[in-house]
């Protein structure tokens, strides 16, 4: 079913249903995400889809899929592009910190809150800012800023070396 996705839910109750969330969520819904150094605002809806169930072990999980459009600022030109995210994902829920290190290792750990109620936009938030790049730039070929320009940088910064004065006032004491 096409829905909003709520921002808490009872992840037992869902999956002992084995229901499935699907629907969009805004860049407003998910602060943190928009908050990320590099990240520029958009309107581009987040499609998420979540469906829940328990395993044999008896274990909760959430299998998720996430496909978003994010703009960024490239770090080289400083122009936005467009970062196309398509992320997979399954969750073990789990209610502590030593519930999250019995998990087997085919589930990533998301914690409930007091209430045993899952923070579920927060956990597609999360999931969205692990696939960001460590470093937000174009492709190279797409850049403004190409490969000759930067050697080129590079090489006027290592001919202007300010402690080249040090090094002859240091010969001439000798």
């Amino acid at each position: 079913m096409s829905v909003n996705i709520p921002e808490y839910i009872d992840p037992v109750r869902f999956s002992d249903q084995n229901l499935t969330l699907e629907g969009d969520l805004s860049m407003a819904n998910l602060p943190r995400l928009a908050g990320c150094a590099n990240v520029l605002p958009s309107d581009q809806p987040i499609h998420v889809v979540l469906t829940f169930g328990k395993d044999q072990q008896g274990i909760v999980f959430v299998e998720g899929a996430v496909e978003a459009t994010i703009h960024l600022q490239c770090q080289r030109c400083m122009d936005p592009f467009v970062y196309a995210i398509h992320s997979h994902f399954r969750l073990g829920v789990v209610n502590s910190l030593d519930e999250a290190g019995a998990l087997p290792a085919s589930y990533e750990p998301v914690l409930t809150v007091a209430s045993r109620r899952l923070a579920l936009r927060e956990a597609v938030e999360d999931e969205l800012m692990l696939k960001l790049p460590i470093i937000a730039r174009h492709a190279l070929e797409e850049c403004k800023v190409n490969a000759s320009q930067m050697s080129s940088l590079n090489e006027q910064k290592e001919k202007k070396n300010p402690f080249q004065v040090l090094v002859s006032l240091k010969d001439r004491k000798q």
